[in-house]
C-alpha cells in the first residue's frame, strides 16, 4: 500500500480580496437585477477607487445612489400604508370580540320565554 502526501501549499488571502476578484461592472449590473442595491452601490465605489477617471462608473453610481433614495421613500410611504391598516384590523379585531362577548351573555334571551301568559324575547 502507497501513502501518498500532497504537499500543497496555500496561500491565505484576505477574505476581502477574494470578494474583489469579483468585483466588475457586470457584476454590480447582475446585483441591480437581483435588487441588492447597496452591494452594486460598493462595488462601483470599488470600481472607482480603482480607476477614478471612468465617467460611465460614475454615472452609473450616481443613478443608483437615486434609485436607492426613492427606493427608501417608495418604502416609508408603504410602511405607512401598511401601519395604518395594521391599525385599522386591530380596531375590527377588538370590536369582532367585543360583540362575540355581547351575543354571549345574550344567547338565551333570543328566543320565546312565556312568563304570565305573555311572550318576552
Amino acid at each position: 500500500m502507497r501513502s501518498y502526501s500532497l504537499n500543497r501549499t496555500k496561500t491565505k488571502r484576505p477574505k476581502n480580496e477574494w470578494d474583489n476578484d469579483f468585483y466588475t461592472k457586470t457584476m454590480a449590473k447582475v446585483h441591480i437585477d437581483q435588487g441588492h442595491l447597496k452591494k452594486a452601490a460598493e462595488i462601483y465605489q470599488y470600481l472607482l477607487k480603482i480607476t477614478p477617471d471612468k465617467p460611465d462608473l460614475v454615472r452609473a453610481l450616481s443613478d443608483l445612489e437615486e434609485q436607492i433614495t426613492e427606493n427608501r421613500q417608495n418604502n416609508s410611504a408603504k410602511l405607512v400604508n401598511l401601519f395604518s391598516q395594521w391599525i385599522d384590523l386591530v380596531h375590527r379585531y377588538k370590536q369582532l370580540q367585543r360583540l362575540e362577548k355581547t351575543s354571549k351573555r345574550f344567547k338565551g334571551l333570543n328566543r320565546w320565554e312565556v312568563a304570565d301568559g305573555e311572550r318576552y324575547f
